[in-house]
């Protein structure tokens, strides 16, 4: 066995030891410390990465339903888009037949304001006509009876008369106040109004 050696101390040394040993346990309790906090980390971590893992898998149906709605949405403004087309089709269509349909209509009315004025004019070459047969007819029988003829200025104020536009209803069977009552019956008054065109 080897003697030993008792050496004496002074306080420096005493002091340095004790530092060294609080060193030493600071850093055992420093490794102690760092090993646990890893190790709760590391838990911590997997209990993180099992939670992404049950929300992703939650999250998972949740996306497909949105890009499936996603999916309707885009489909159903597709649709809209060709139902609005259409229905512009339809408006603008609609919109031109009306259109035909108004020029139409405004061509047969011109042609009937035509055919009316035409219509017009015949009926009063009609009653001039009439009104001219009526009247030879008068002289002839004013003749057969052997009748005075009428005076000039009566001819001439009647022929005056018919050379205006006379219309149905113009013609007065009232005598003219200073007509005698005896051709009263025979000759009818005209009376005279502006012409309409």
């Amino acid at each position: 066995m080897l003697p030993l050696l008792l050496v004496a101390r002074d306080w420096f040394d005493t002091a340095t030891g004790i530092a060294q040993m609080i060193t030493a346990l600071a850093i055992v309790a420093a490794v102690v410390f760092a090993a646990g906090t890893a190790w709760a980390i590391r838990a911590a971590a997997r209990g993180v990465a099992k939670s992404l893992e049950g929300a992703q898998a939650e999250l998972v149906p949740l996306l497909k339903q949105a890009r499936a709605i996603a999916d309707d949405v885009k489909g159903m403004t597709s649709a809209a888009a060709g139902e609005v087309t259409r229905l512009r089709g339809v408006v603008e269509h609609a919109t031109g037949k009306a259109e035909a349909a108004l020029e139409a209509a405004e061509a047969r009315l011109r042609r009937l304001d035509a055919m009316a004025g035409i219509v017009q004019d015949e009926a009063e070459q009609a009653v001039v006509s009439v009104a001219a047969a009526v009247r030879g007819t008068t002289a002839a029988v004013r003749a057969f009876r052997g009748d005075p003829a009428p005076d000039d200025d009566e001819d001439a104020e009647l022929a005056d008369a018919f050379d205006d536009d006379v219309l149905p209803g113009d013609v007065d069977d009232a005598p003219p106040d200073d007509a005698p009552p005896d051709d009263a019956a025979e000759r009818p008054r005209v009376r005279h109004r502006p012409r309409r065109r």
